[in-house]
């Protein structure tokens, strides 16, 4: 797949951390580079009134698509966040790699709480 992150134009390299958001008066979806930069921008759609369809995460095992409230996360040291369809995958995963396993509303404040951090 061939995308640019919908918030810095930058050609998407690592297709197995693409995220996308779909907003309701959109045709299209958003692609980001990350959960990081979808769950920051999703945020920020929010504050403005934009409600959405969907927000799309892709597995960090398998590569599928999930909807990404129903996905569980592990974040890591340095704020980067994985996917995983499956909770006992995530913890395995965070074991392994270091992390911590969450849900898509602590995931979103997080990367929300990195970027704060970052201004």
């Amino acid at each position: 797949m061939k995308a640019d992150d919908a918030g810095t134009g930058k050609p998407i390299e690592e297709v197995a951390r693409l995220s996308e958001i779909w907003l309701k008066e959109a045709a299209k979806v958003r692609p980001y580079v990350s959960p990081e930069a979808a769950f920051k921008a999703l945020t920020k759609f929010e504050k403005q009134g934009k409600a959405t369809r969907a927000v799309f995460v892709q597995d960090r095992k398998n590569g599928i698509k999930l909807l990404a409230d129903q996905a569980w996360f592990v974040v890591d040291s340095n704020g980067r966040i994985n996917a995983f369809l499956i909770e006992s995958a995530a913890a395995a995963f965070a074991k392994e790699k270091g992390g911590e396993v969450v849900d898509f509303t602590k995931a979103k404040a997080l990367a929300q709480a990195s970027s704060s951090l970052t201004k």
